[in-house]
């Protein structure tokens, strides 16, 4: 075996504050909370089309049953499926998922709509109608902010 040295010079001009801008970019990292509240705003936009839709963005939903659906329309009429007092429609596509975020992760969830988790994972009497779900151009909407963020503090 050949020992040999290896010799490697730096130019240092230019590199004047990249210490302090990498310890601000590893300080952003740790508190993403910024970018989640951001997040949540554009998940309002998906869940509401998602919701228009019919539930086109998770694959439709589940026509309401024959029964359920006469019994609605004579008790609603014109209202569109999932919508019959607009509750739940308001408080995931108006006024947003609520949002639990913390330093770096964040739970978006339906709040104040106790019936909302039987639409979300369907019962034995009832199909499962997604509301909430993770689009993909969301998520790398947040991959995107995410890095604008931490490597320059923009949200």
């Amino acid at each position: 075996m050949r020992n040999f040295d290896l010799r490697l010079d730096v130019d240092e001009s230019g590199l004047e504050g990249t210490e302090e801008e990498l310890r601000d970019m590893r300080q952003r990292a740790r508190n993403l909370k910024p970018v989640f509240e951001k997040a949540g705003l554009a998940l309002r936009k998906y869940t509401k089309s998602n919701y228009l839709s019919n539930g086109l963005e998770v694959g439709g939903w589940s026509p309401l049953s024959p029964k359920y659906a006469a019994w609605k329309a004579t008790r609603f009429p014109g209202a569109p499926p999932m919508i019959r007092t607009g509750r739940l429609f308001n408080s995931v596509a108006v006024v947003g998922p609520e949002i639990d975020a913390h330093d770096t992760w964040a739970s978006y969830s339906v709040e104040g709509v106790e019936y909302a988790k039987f639409h979300q994972y369907g019962t034995t009497k009832m199909p499962k109608r997604q509301i909430l779900f993770a689009p993909e151009l969301w998520t790398k909407e947040i991959a995107d902010m995410a890095a604008d963020f931490v490597a320059n503090g923009n949200i």
